[in-house]
């Protein structure tokens, strides 16, 4: 058998691995077909030359999917696209900056952002610009110079020029390949230098990735994956691809999360925005957000409440608003707000202010189900439990 068929059929079975593991190595592929490590890496060479493969350290991974017009990326998988937006558009604050970057899934973000949400959203994207137009809640800001019509967003000298003057609390980059080892790669060298550059000047970074592009690597380095504050996959990503980036954030502190779906906030309705605002701030000292006023609802205002990093409450106002039912009657809806306090000694202390300020409802006690908790009302009479 010829040197030229062995090395054809070690290129073709290299092909195979990557479509089948997502990955090569070239130690195993060396032990595996009997030949030194430098002939594995002469061939993946050759491979990644003739557009086969992308070379990384130790290895080789899959190319990331060939570059096509955003206008064309929007009708691919849409569906799939549409889970990973409703994933992620609850990452999107009240009262924050973001920068929305090109990408067919950030363009369905875009879409499911609520139009009365009150945010400033800052894109180089034309069509996420033009989804966004209709949002009154919305300020948006557009940032300039000559469109790449390849990545469908300007990316070049001026818009970077804008974006230094930017810093956002949160960026949603898009990305043309994500691996554990590669980190985030995009086809195009301009656009890898602006999102380089977007990315370093955000609080925050998050990323929707579609599964044909996990495990993949384009040309030009973006950021590493342990760069990214929140990676949003797909329901049924490989198992494989999991582990590996698995492993990338077990390293880091706060360790890994698969996030599903959990509560993003509790919505009150009240007749005196102000006055329960100032309660929750000074009882337990909630943030509490600018009022927003609703464009299509007037009389409509609302202030968010935040707590660390848990669930925001959003107490809203109106002049259609009725008077609480009487203390004592528990009616169908909300029964109470339960806060985690972090310490019995905690629970204890919150219990006694309460008592002082005459709204303790029930002392702090075990219940029968193992939980130390007590029980106190805000000025409208809405239940609010405190427990460890």
């Amino acid at each position: 058998m010829s040197t030229e068929l062995l090395l054809r059929e070690r290129k073709t079975l290299i092909q195979e691995r990557l479509k089948a593991d997502g990955r090569v190595l070239a130690a195993d592929l060396a032990a595996e077909f009997r030949v030194s490590e430098d002939t594995i890496r002469r061939d993946l060479r050759e491979m990644a030359a003739a557009g086969l493969c992308e070379r990384v350290y130790g290895g080789a991974l899959p190319l990331a999917p060939s570059a096509l017009s955003l206008s064309q990326r929007v009708a691919m998988a849409p569906e799939r696209k549409a889970a990973l937006a409703r994933a992620s558009v609850g990452f999107i604050a009240p009262g924050s900056t973001v920068f929305l970057d090109a990408g067919s899934a950030n363009l369905a973000i875009a879409q499911l952002i609520e139009p009365d949400l009150k945010a400033t959203i800052v894109t180089n994207t034309p069509l996420i610009a033009a989804a966004l137009m209709e949002k009154p809640g919305i300020d948006l800001i557009l940032v300039g110079g000559p469109l790449n019509r390849a990545v469908g967003a300007a990316v070049g000298a001026r818009a970077q020029r804008d974006i230094e003057q930017l810093r956002p609390d949160l960026c949603i980059l898009g990305t043309c390949g994500a691996d554990a080892d590669a980190g985030l790669t995009a086809i195009f060298f301009e656009d890898a230098e602006f999102k380089r550059l977007i990315a370093s000047r955000s609080r925050a970074l998050l990323v929707a990735v579609t599964n044909d592009k996990l495990g993949t690597a384009a040309s030009h380095a973006v950021v590493g994956i342990d760069q990214v504050t929140t990676l949003v996959l797909e329901a049924d990503a490989p198992a494989h691809q999991r582990r590996h980036l698995r492993g990338i954030w077990d390293d880091r502190d706060h360790g890994w999360r698969e996030r599903t779906m959990s509560i993003a906030h509790v919505a009150l309705w009240t007749r005196d925005l102000e006055g329960v605002a100032s309660f929750w701030s000074r009882f337990f000292g909630a943030s509490v957000g600018d009022a927003y006023e609703s464009r299509r609802r007037p009389g409509f205002r609302s202030r968010f409440l935040t707590f660390g990093d848990g669930p925001a409450i959003e107490i809203m106002e109106g002049p259609w608003v009725a008077p609480a039912e009487p203390e004592g009657v528990e009616r169908t809806g909300l029964a109470h707000v339960a806060l985690s306090l972090g310490s019995g000694a905690a629970v204890d202390a919150m219990a006694a202010r309460a008592s002082v300020e005459g709204i303790l409802v029930s002392q702090a006690r075990w219940t029968g189900d193992g939980f130390y908790e007590a029980v106190l009302r805000d000025p409208d009479g809405n239940l609010i439990e405190i427990t460890i």
